[in-house]
């Protein structure tokens, strides 16, 4: 059985936190890094994507904008918004918006696995299910 590989877009203009990650060779593991709304709304005309990962706030739009300009086009692909610390208003609206999930940076190596099953919430929206390798993240103190 061979690994499909799943096409991935990080949407982020702070994309040095990504490239701290162990991404191998990213064009042959389907990953692409860009730096703003414009070029994702731009690269998203080339080929269709299947999963994105967009920063809520970026230079040139909203990434929730982004987000629902993206889904109207491409319906089917998965999308997580990111957050660069934790706000329980903007984890809300990824949730309402229909989203499926929103994460925390720093970014964690799990977030680039291939498409997890999706989990129904509490609430009823598709959520993001950490892979069982993966470690928990521990924020260390100052």
């Amino acid at each position: 059985m061979t690994n499909r590989v799943v096409r991935t877009v990080i949407v982020d203009a702070q994309l040095d936190a990504y490239r701290a990650l162990p991404l191998g060779e990213a064009e042959s593991s389907g990953l692409t890094l860009l730096d703003s709304g414009r070029a994702a709304l731009q690269h998203s005309a080339i080929e269709p994507i299947e999963q994105w990962l967009i920063n809520i706030h970026l230079p040139d739009m909203s990434g929730l904008e982004l987000f629902r300009m993206l889904h109207t086009r491409h319906p089917k692909a998965r999308f997580v918004l990111v957050g660069d610390v934790y706000q329980a208003e903007e984890e809300r609206q990824t949730r309402t918006w229909g989203a499926a999930g929103y994460l925390c940076k720093p970014p964690q190596a799990w977030w680039l696995e291939p498409l997890q099953a999706e989990q129904r919430s509490d609430d009823g929206h598709p959520g993001i299910s950490k892979p069982q390798s993966a470690s928990p993240h521990r924020r260390q103190q100052s």
